[in-house]
């Protein structure tokens, strides 16, 4: 069973940063949530795995996961909202839970400071910040981008309120008689 990681540190930490983002602390929790709920998936066995599941869940919070990212990662603000759009696409594919969601927020933040900032840092430091080999990034990203079918476009800021990162179809969504169409990566889960 997966177990709720206690956040230790604080966005007052990194809020003088160039790279912090006013967002990242409803974004932390709105990711946190979203893993919460997957772990509940999981353990019912309804969560295909993926590439980029881990053996066991961190045991780092995702809180303090972001705050480590705005420390180390030297971005543009911006690339939070690009990152926050890469996360919500990528969660209507691969359900994130406990086991993949600092592989995935990873690979999101360093795919979006490339797609917007033009210094960006070495893939040694991007694997230094998660902790992880530069093998295990350069695999991570490729197939990050391959479950996101390489569509990076970003439009505008995302509004938070209307974010969700749920692959779980939303009412909108086009259904016939509780059977959607979405794509094969994505289990359908009925209650």
């Amino acid at each position: 069973k997966t177990k709720m990681v206690a956040s230790k540190r604080s966005f007052v930490e990194v809020a003088d940063s160039p790279s912090f983002h006013a967002a990242l602390p409803k974004l932390a929790e709105m990711l946190q949530q979203a893993c919460s709920e997957g772990d509940l998936l999981r353990e019912k066995g309804m969560v295909i795995e993926t590439d980029l599941d881990g053996q066991w869940a961190a045991e780092l919070s995702v809180h303090d996961f972001l705050v480590r990212i705005c420390k180390y990662g030297r971005c543009s603000p911006g690339v939070f909202d690009v990152m926050t759009t890469h996360l919500e696409r990528f969660s209507f594919k691969v359900q994130l839970t406990s086991f993949n969601i600092h592989r995935v927020t990873l690979a999101a933040f360093m795919v979006a400071t490339k797609y917007l900032d033009d210094m960006r840092l070495s893939l040694q430091h991007y694997a230094n910040i998660g902790g992880i080999t530069l093998e295990e990034i350069n695999r991570i990203e490729e197939s990050y981008l391959k479950h996101l079918e390489w569509d990076l476009f970003v439009n505008d800021a995302p509004d938070l309120d209307s974010v969700s990162f749920s692959p779980v179809p939303s009412p909108s969504t086009s259904c016939i008689e509780s059977e959607c169409l979405m794509t094969p990566m994505t289990p359908l889960f009925i209650d």
